[in-house]
């Protein structure tokens, strides 16, 4: 990663110095520094859109399409489930998001500008791989539920577990991030509300479970009663 940053930098800087060039012929042409400053930030945000756009074309069209390549060439079952649901695709969508985040700051004069961003970006990152642990989920259902030794066990329902959890923490590090709050003090916040409301709700919650256990128990009777008929 700090490879890759590096190169990202060095892109960057070679790219945006061109942009403090147009700022600095607009001042010698007698346009106010201030305008001079928004003219220059609405051509970095454009480039740096444009950036994405382009990476994400590449990452898509040519990154993508070798990766689904190979696995189709692995003796494996489990990549080619992991194509057929998006996960991959879904993970490349991340480059752009990375590359937003670290340009922002070589780009972009204001430091509004450059939070806003990079706010952006990073939401972006943690929404796409929230939809890329979805999708692995949805794979990995797939395949276990095709194994003889997984037949009678309810994968389906702790791969949707496994969904909830990832999504509850995605959402508490979106928070963090468009509130500028440690991901740490605000999962803590959160715990503690939760200890509270489990106190408050603590029957209900208990009923709860007992059903879950209950129909997981039903399903995995009727999958054995299914597999020996």
């Amino acid at each position: 990663m700090p490879a890759l940053e590096n190169e990202v930098a060095k892109g960057a800087t070679a790219l945006f110095k061109y942009v403090d060039y147009i700022y600095d012929l607009l001042i010698k042409w007698g346009v106010s520094p201030s305008l001079s400053a928004f003219l220059d930030e609405i051509i970095s945000v454009s480039l740096l859109i444009l950036m994405a756009y382009l990476t994400n074309l590449f990452a898509r069209v040519i990154l993508y399409r070798v990766v689904v390549r190979f696995t189709h060439l692995t003796p494996v079952k489990w990549d080619d489930a992991l194509v057929e649901h998006k996960v991959l695709k879904h993970l490349v969508r991340i480059i752009p998001g990375i590359i937003v985040n670290i340009a922002a700051p070589l780009a972009l004069r204001s430091d509004l500008a450059i939070d806003i961003m990079q706010k952006i970006a990073q939401v972006f990152i943690v929404i796409t791989l929230l939809n890329a642990i979805a999708a692995a989920t949805r794979a990995f259902t797939q395949v276990f539920s095709k194994m003889d030794k997984y037949a009678n066990k309810p994968i389906k329902v702790v791969f949707q577990i496994i969904t909830v959890i990832s999504y509850f923490i995605g959402g508490i590090v979106i928070l963090s991030i468009l509130i500028n709050q440690s991901f740490v003090a605000l999962f803590t916040a959160m715990g503690a509300s939760m200890a509270i409301l489990m106190l408050i709700f603590k029957d209900s919650i208990l009923g709860f479970v007992a059903g879950m256990a209950a129909l997981t128990k039903r399903y995995a009777e009727t999958r054995r009663l299914d597999y020996h008929a």
